[in-house]
């Protein structure tokens, strides 16, 4: 290991040892991706003789994602950023960066900066929620807008005619279309209002208040929806609010998976757990664009997304709702076949009830 003071530059050597003890880790890769020097081991390289190795030799299979991107670097000339999951009894998260640098005597080496991501904590959660809750609000202005303005041609026609039966006529469709605006309202409300405390789940109902507020949006997506509710399932005890944040994030990826167009099939129903209990199934089924299986867990990882607008929150707060049941939420998928989201949370042992999750 390079000791810091060996740097020639008093501002370098200062800016180094500030790393020291950190978990930040800063290194120098040679031409031949072997590790030349390390500045600050960080959580990356802490604890191990590295110089003159590469990073695969240290790791393995688990080398193999950085080695990857500094090939890249040096291949193209410019820095490589990714994350990179480190597991090393505990997982940890990172963010990598491999940048060329031209060297006094003419030849290219690269530099190393890995730091490990924040953890998803509750203001993190919030975020996602507030971001959830956004994109259902857009696709809820639309829901309402067209009654409303059906309201507005209504109401105006009224009051140009004379026949009173005409009038009652275009006076009661205006009715019909407040109704319309209040349900929908209704179904926002109940959906994402926050459950002070477990109670027993109605999945199907949940699904269904989903699927309302999202249909429309499907619709004009030309996507069309399936389902297959059991009218059987085992009985869950949790919050309602949390199982909404899972279906809506599902749903939205699926939509979002098929810019042209597609089917979505949601599906209700039990099966039997390893330890022989009783468990909630529910499937979520698209058939997009799909997933390469090198993607399987990465789209759980916080911060991985493929979608430009996204948060890369949305999948990783899902799993972490779910395990928090003491279920697993996992994916099906092969590039241009289409995913398969399934969700699985054991049943209530018998006698739970509100307040006995």
């Amino acid at each position: 290991m390079c000791d810091v003071l060996d740097s020639p530059d008093p501002a370098a050597r200062t800016m180094i040892a500030a790393l020291a003890g950190s978990a930040v880790t800063v290194a120098e890769i040679d031409a031949s991706l072997r590790y030349a020097a390390v500045y600050s081991p960080g959580v990356l390289l802490g604890g191990r003789e590295v110089v003159g190795r590469t990073h695969d030799e240290i790791y393995g299979p688990q080398g193999a994602p950085l080695m990857d991107m500094a090939r890249r670097a040096l291949a193209s000339g410019e820095a490589q950023v990714g994350p990179l999951v480190l597991d090393t009894g505990a997982t940890h998260h990172m963010e990598v960066r491999v940048t060329p640098m031209r060297r006094p005597d003419g030849t290219t080496s690269l530099s190393l900066l890995a730091t490990e991501r924040v953890q998803i904590d509750a203001q993190m959660v919030e975020r996602e929620r507030f971001a959830a809750t956004g994109r259902l609000a857009a696709t809820v202005a639309h829901e309402v807008n067209t009654p409303l303005q059906a309201i507005e041609s209504c109401l105006h026609l009224a009051g140009r005619v004379d026949d009173e039966a005409e009038r009652a006529r275009y006076l009661r469709l205006a009715r019909e279309e407040i109704k319309r605006v209040g349900y929908t309202l209704r179904q926002l409300l109940d959906l994402y209002r926050p459950s002070a405390a477990p109670t027993h789940l109605d999945i199907n109902g949940l699904i269904e208040r989903v699927l309302i507020l999202t249909g429309n949006s499907l619709a004009r997506r030309s996507i069309q929806i399936e389902r297959d509710l059991s009218p059987d399932l085992p009985l869950v005890v949790g919050r309602a609010d949390e199982i909404t944040q899972v279906l809506i994030n599902l749903v939205f990826n699926a939509m979002h998976a098929m810019p042209r167009g597609g089917r979505i099939r949601l599906e209700s129903g039990r099966a039997i757990g390893p330890d022989s209990q009783a468990m909630l199934v529910i499937r979520v089924r698209d058939n997009g664009l799909g997933i390469a299986p090198e993607l399987h867990q990465q789209i759980f990882e916080p911060f991985f997304t493929t979608n430009p607008d996204g948060t890369g929150l949305g999948l990783a707060i899902c799993r972490r709702i779910i395990e928090g049941y003491g279920g697993a939420l996992r994916v099906e998928s092969a590039p241009d076949a289409g995913s398969c989201f399934i969700v699985e949370i054991p049943a209530a042992e018998k006698g739970a009830g509100p307040g006995k999750p």
